[in-house]
């Protein structure tokens, strides 16, 4: 089991070239990780979005949204809202197999994803900042995310430290906006609306 405090954005399109350059400065925060292409398949739960259960590699995962803590403003980045939320996996060889057969379902939903992460370091914990590519239901997407990992008490300190100084004069951040940011559950179960653009670059 892992308890996580994050906060994400989802915008439509693909990932802006000035928003790939600025996550992946040499300058940024954080060890970036090497590029990840994979597949994610996530169950249609349309009237939860307090509950994530996806298929990934070879693992079955469940998310559960214990707190939604409202929204917060980082003075250089936007606005968005923080969730606490707690993740069980479910590591078993016959998933790869049962999810390709749940792709031809209509109750589940493949995304292919390409993304960068950058894990921050500090004494309560780490906090993994993530830029994905989305590509689903002949959609193209992108999201920016930060999640915080370690001690429970301190995951919303965490997470607000990293974030601001994510963005500092060196390196400025996009301007993300309240109405871009929910959960993977939100996004999935909002598909078929017209989202609104949610960044100012």
């Amino acid at each position: 089991m892992l308890t996580s405090v994050e906060v994400r954005w989802f915008v439509a399109g693909s990932v802006p070239e000035k928003i790939q350059e600025w996550f992946l400065a040499q300058t940024q925060i954080g060890q970036l990780s090497p590029k990840e292409q994979r597949q994610d398949i996530y169950l249609d739960l349309s009237d939860r979005e307090d509950l994530g259960i996806k298929l990934r590699q070879s693992n079955l995962e469940v998310k559960w949204r214990e707190t939604p803590f409202g929204s917060r403003i980082w003075e250089n980045l936007g606005e968005g809202y923080t969730e606490r939320w707690i993740k069980w996996s479910c590591p078993d060889p016959i998933v790869p197999e049962f999810a390709q057969q749940a792709i031809a379902s209509s109750r589940w939903i493949a995304i292919d994803k390409i993304r960068y992460q950058r894990h921050y370091q500090q004494a309560e914990g780490k906090c993994a900042l993530e830029l994905s590519q989305l590509q689903l239901k002949q959609q193209t997407w992108w999201s920016f995310a930060a999640e915080a990992t370690g001690d429970r008490d301190r995951l919303e300190i965490l997470l607000d430290r990293t974030l601001t100084q994510l963005c500092q004069r060196d390196r400025p951040c996009p301007q993300f906006e309240l109405v871009a940011s929910y959960s993977y559950p939100h996004f999935l179960s909002e598909l078929e609306i017209e989202l609104a653009p949610g960044i100012q670059i």
